[in-house]
């Protein structure tokens, strides 16, 4: 039965802390990835290699109100542009549930693609990189009613599985400079029937920009973590 999503809170950014290692030959602290002793268990399955340290692997994550949720992260690769204006990217969204262990976790992926546009220039006047296309639901194992989460307040008997979509990008800082990486704010907006949806606010995303502003091809990757709290439900 689809899961409904009832609210959705973005959180604050996530700031990577790395402590010393004083682990032992003997003792595995899962903090050694460069010794013998460490295996794939030690790791949540879901969480990319360069982001073990650094993403909450025991899930959960409390709203603004205090209401119990569901961490959420976007994570995005493959994600470029090109000289002909076109951009794809593949998102993955990590679904770290509240509670005792790993097993009910789970990932939705979703295919973005675009061109770029100087279509809406009060949206994000400090981006310099806007693309307007589609986003694709291409593979579900979670079974989540997207419509709700991108703001549709009554969603169809059968979910949709493509929205409308805007991606831009604040790639320069107010001196004109590009920013380092991880500093790149990303805006990620879904179109439905009930109006847009920012997907978390662009304070909650970081991203790494590889490439100077109007040189292509370029390759980027970001993201971003939301507070979800769902509740068993129809679609």
């Amino acid at each position: 039965m689809t899961r409904n999503i009832v609210a959705l809170l973005a959180a604050g950014l996530l700031i990577a802390c790395n402590g010393d290692d004083d682990s032992t030959d003997d003792v595995d602290t899962d903090t050694d990835t460069d010794t013998d002793s460490d295996t794939d268990t030690d790791y949540h399955p879901l969480i990319p290699e360069e982001y073990r340290f650094l993403w909450d692997a025991d899930g959960g994550c409390e709203t603004t109100d205090g209401t119990r949720g569901d961490q959420v992260y976007r994570y995005t690769f493959d994600a470029e542009s090109n000289e002909s204006g076109s951009f794809s990217a593949t998102e993955v969204w990590i679904w770290l549930h509240d509670g005792p262990g790993w097993n009910g976790d789970c990932a939705d992926t979703f295919e973005i693609t675009g061109t770029w546009t100087t279509a809406y220039p009060d949206y994000c006047i400090s981006c310099e990189e806007k693309w307007i296309g589609e986003r694709v639901l291409t593979e579900s194992t979670c079974g989540y009613a997207y419509d709700q989460i991108f703001g549709l307040e009554d969603p169809p008997d059968e979910p949709a599985t493509s929205w409308d979509s805007l991606i831009a990008l604040d790639t320069l800082n107010p001196n004109g400079d590009q920013n380092p990486d991880g500093n790149t704010l990303v805006h990620s907006v879904v179109w439905t029937d009930d109006g847009a949806s920012i997907l978390g606010d662009a304070a909650d995303g970081t991203t790494v920009y590889l490439g100077d502003i109007g040189t292509y091809p370029a390759e980027y990757s970001w993201y971003g973590k939301m507070c979800v709290v769902t509740s068993e439900g129809g679609a």
